[in-house]
């Protein structure tokens, strides 16, 4: 981890765009996207959560990042 510059963490969105029933492996996939979110604060890494469709991510990581 000392290595990384930033850390960027895409949580499952609310509403989810991908139905429980469609993802593989929806309840683990849940239970990890809940043990992330309590976690990657932890890392001692400038840590940034984006949120949103592909454009609205990208935004947020080149604010992150700079390149705005």
């Amino acid at each position: 981890m000392d290595e990384i510059d930033l850390l960027i963490f895409v949580p499952i969105d609310k509403p989810d765009f991908i139905l429980r029933e469609e993802a593989h492996l929806g309840e683990l996939r849940s239970l990890v996207d809940e043990i992330l979110h309590d976690w990657v604060w932890d890392f001692n890494v400038k840590t940034i959560k984006v949120r949103g469709d592909v454009k609205n991510r990208l935004k947020l990581i080149l604010e992150a990042i700079g390149l705005d």
